[in-house]
């Protein structure tokens, strides 16, 4: 699918725009045990993007939060985070790490570690959190709008394919 539906979206009326309901899903272990590897996985690659005196952080994950929304094929599964180094008294729980992941395939079609106060040179960190599904103008596609924060305290949001991950629009940052 080309971008013209999202662009009618944005510059003709009216549209039509259908909001979905996501509804709370569970994943078996060997699905949740992949996630929970690609997880520490994108730590680490992040962790590496920071100073070398800055590394020393441990990561614990927090219960998966998975949503489906019918149709899609894929499910969206957020990973709280807490992080904690080794000279710090108190821990920090505002990261996180999203997945759409399509169970049918064991297939992650998106991935990304995100925290909002990172490092002002990351390249890799994103927070990406979903706020909205929807569909337009009965285009089968599910599309979401997410909080799409960079890695030193950079606000944007976004919208990507939900069957996909295709990021299909960003806001201007700041």
């Amino acid at each position: 699918m080309g971008s013209r539906p999202l662009l009618d979206f944005f510059w003709t009326s009216p549209v039509t725009l259908e909001s979905l309901s996501p509804a709370p899903s569970t994943l078996d272990a060997e699905a949740l045990g992949t996630l929970r590897g690609e997880a520490e996985r994108l730590f680490a690659d992040a962790l590496a993007e920071r100073p070398p005196d800055e590394r020393d952080e441990t990561l614990t994950l927090g219960d998966a939060i998975v949503h489906r929304v019918a149709g899609t094929g894929v499910v969206a599964v957020l990973f709280p985070t807490d992080m904690k180094c080794s000279e710090c008294i108190t821990s920090d729980g505002r990261g996180s790490i999203f997945f759409l992941y399509a169970p049918a395939d064991r297939r992650i079609v998106f991935q990304t570690f995100g925290h909002p106060e990172w490092n002002p040179a990351g390249k890799s960190v994103r927070v990406v959190m979903p706020r909205l599904y929807f569909r337009i103008c009965g285009d089968p596609e599910v599309y979401f709008l997410a909080d799409y924060h960079g890695p030193w305290e950079e606000i944007r949001y976004a919208i990507f394919q939900m069957r996909s991950g295709l990021r299909m629009l960003v806001s201007w940052g700041g």
